[in-house]
């Protein structure tokens, strides 16, 4: 994996230049080092033979997001990306903890499934799967961060034939659509963590050139 800011990063150029403006990289120092054959051993002891190598995946995922740091609108506080592998007989799955740092001790942070997907939650805590991955949840902020400022809207008003989701930004629990003139933000996340009694449910007249035109007849928002 590329380092996330080295093209090419995978990201729309609206995250890219999201992180270069806002985002610092190595500002968390970063020491975690390991062993592969004792870390290796260590997953076998606790899940028996596993699919892939989690090993080699740990180092793709450190080598594109660790130490990136950034003020993220969607936990609300600035967060970084530390991900390590520290599996121990007992563990009910295999996961890369710490995934995502808040910087405040009551904000959840986030940790990664084998497959990416971004599992917020508190130690301890089963956790809500927000996001396919890490990707998305930038793509995210990108996206709260360009809309502060624009008018907001009726939520219900973005509907219609020529509505199509936002896929790169959007995740189970945290999802986007657009017409191509106003845009939609539909998010459960912290209603299913109890952190909140309601869904936010937010829209906003489209900044130019923020999210492309809609084709014509991408069919209406699902129930």
């Amino acid at each position: 994996m590329p380092y996330v800011l080295d093209p090419p990063s995978g990201l729309t150029a609206r995250a890219t230049a999201f992180l270069r403006a806002h985002g610092r990289a190595g500002v968390v120092p970063v020491a975690y080092e390991h062993d592969d054959i004792e870390l290796r051993q260590r997953l076998f002891e606790a899940f028996g033979p596993v699919p892939g190598d989690p090993v080699a995946l740990l180092r793709e995922l450190r080598q594109r997001y660790a130490g990136l740091s950034w003020p993220s609108p969607f936990f609300g506080e600035q967060v970084f990306l530390d991900p390590l592998l520290d599996p121990e007989p007992g563990d009910p799955r295999i996961e890369f903890r710490y995934a995502v740092h808040p910087t405040t001790a009551g904000c959840p942070g986030a940790h990664l499934l084998l497959d990416g997907t971004v599992v917020i939650g508190r130690a301890g805590e089963p956790g809500v799967a927000a996001f396919p991955s890490l990707d998305h949840l930038i793509e995210t902020d990108a996206l709260l961060h360009s809309l502060r400022g624009a008018p907001e809207l009726d939520p219900a008003a973005v509907d219609g034939p020529a509505v199509r989701p936002v896929p790169e930004a959007s995740g189970p629990t945290s999802r986007w659509w657009t017409d191509g003139r106003a845009v939609r933000h539909l998010d459960t996340t912290w209603v299913e963590l109890g952190d909140s009694p309601l869904p936010t449910d937010r829209a906003w007249a489209l900044p130019t050139g923020l999210l492309p035109a809609a084709p014509e007849g991408s069919g209406r928002l699902p129930a």
